[in-house]
């Protein structure tokens, strides 16, 4: 099966792209965009010199923290010093690609480390901290009673007291013994994180969403057999635009409402014989294309609801909605058999019951109210971020603002939904 992709603006970008080509084993530019998310981690020299004048190591909160040890506070010039300290690190951990921007250190470890490491998400973060915290000691001549064991709590919290180093070392992807279930690395990162990263453009994010889910899919084995031309064509369809289907169905769209979006995927769908209409029951020529069709209209939903209003707090019910109408006209399976409805449906419940306020930006994919839908959910909640003004009690600038600054360190995951559109055509990173 062959496919043609469009950009945002509707403008062919590659025709004729095999449908096999988005499979991670035969487009070693895939593996090398997600490697990236594996083996990069980050640190802000500035809080980490703050936190070891004042003590402020091994808390807990997720604002602020709580825990202030007194009489072993450290005072350094550590951002001051700050070349030495790169120079240190490119020679423990044998990598030249560390970025500063300003006081944020970008790292990326060598892949050789991530091949050979059992867990490649924790590797990165454990073997930086070591080399971070050797470079300190070195630079401001610190032993065993001189506060090392403080640097290393600032780095990485109260681990191994706690499940997973919490400190002011982060990386994109949630160690294994943090995320709600085996194999969900991938599906780790937030909502908001994914749209600071791609620079809040709205197709961008929703390549990047879906390039991660996919990497989940292919890791815990969500892509196998059966379904792995259901994935790929959720890929092509709703995360690359395939064909320029949702483009065009934005484009129909703009001016109505849900139902005109359903109506229009319907009628696409039968035009194109993916669906069949015999006496008001429809029947599907192929299950998995229509899946990609009604997805790419969830997305298209998403974009014109959440456009017009500016806001993301109502993407739950949008696409809940969507997928209700979608089930009611046709009598066939919503999106992902019903998998994007019941997620979108808890999600409202709990950002808008118990949780109170959470908002759609906070969410990941692995996290237990949206966990059910894999890879058909996150893109749309991302693209509805790009569009909010503000709205929302966690907004990517204030929950994701190093992201932005982390986006500079990293071409390579610039105009993403064009770099992956290009790999598959075998311009690489075009």
């Amino acid at each position: 099966m062959e496919l043609d992709f469009y950009d945002e603006k509707g403008k062919l970008i590659a025709e004729g792209i095999p449908l096999n080509s988005l499979d991670f084993r035969s487009n070693k530019n895939l593996r090398k965009m997600v490697s990236t998310f594996r083996r990069t981690v980050f640190i802000d020299l500035h809080a980490l010199e703050n936190t070891l004048k004042n003590g402020l190591v091994g808390g807990e909160m997720i604002v602020g923290n709580e825990c202030k040890v007194l009489g072993v506070e450290l005072e350094h010039p550590i951002v001051e010093n700050k070349e030495e300290i790169i120079h240190k690190l490119q020679e423990y951990l044998a990598t030249d690609e560390i970025t500063a921007i300003e006081d944020l250190l970008v790292i990326k470890v060598p892949m050789d480390d991530i091949e050979i490491a059992c867990d490649s998400v924790s590797s990165p973060i454990l073997k930086t901290s070591v080399a971070l915290t050797q470079s300190i000691a070195e630079i401001f001549d610190l032993n065993i009673f001189d506060g090392v064991d403080l640097v290393k709590t600032a780095l990485l919290g109260r681990y191994p007291q706690n499940v997973a180093p919490n400190g002011l070392l982060k990386s994109f992807l949630k160690v294994p013994t943090k995320v709600e279930g085996l194999s969900s690395s991938y599906r780790s990162m937030s909502v908001n994180d994914i749209v600071a990263l791609s620079g809040k453009k709205v197709f961008d994010s929703v390549a990047m969403a879906w390039l991660l889910e996919f990497a989940a899919a292919n890791e815990t084995g969500y892509s196998v057999g059966w379904y792995k031309r259901l994935y790929l064509l959720g890929f092509a369809y709703q995360g690359l635009n395939a064909n320029n289907l949702t483009y065009e169905l934005v484009k129909e769209c703009k001016k109505g409402t849900l139902y005109d979006v359903v109506d229009a995927v319907v009628q696409k769908a039968c035009e194109d014989k993916i669906i069949e209409n015999l006496d008001g029951i429809y029947y599907p020529s192929d299950m998995p294309l229509w899946n990609a069709y009604a997805a790419s209209g969830q997305l298209a939903a998403t974009i014109i609801e959440c456009g017009a209003i500016r806001s993301a707090q109502s993407v739950g019910s949008i696409i809940s909605t969507y997928n209700d109408l979608l089930q009611i006209l046709t009598g066939l399976p919503s999106v992902e058999f019903g998998r994007a409805m019941g997620s979108a449906i808890f999600m409202n419940w709990l950002s808008h019951s118990i949780y109170g306020g959470g908002g759609a930006g906070v969410f990941s994919g692995e996290h237990v109210s949206v966990k059910g839908s894999r890879g058909f959910l996150i893109p749309c909640i991302c693209a509805a971020m790009c569009f909010d003004v503000g709205t929302q009690l966690f907004v990517p600038d204030t929950t994701s603002k190093n992201m932005y600054k982390i986006r500079e360190a990293l071409p390579e995951l610039h105009d993403i939904h064009k770099r992956i559109i290009y790999s598959c055509r075998g311009d690489g990173d075009e």
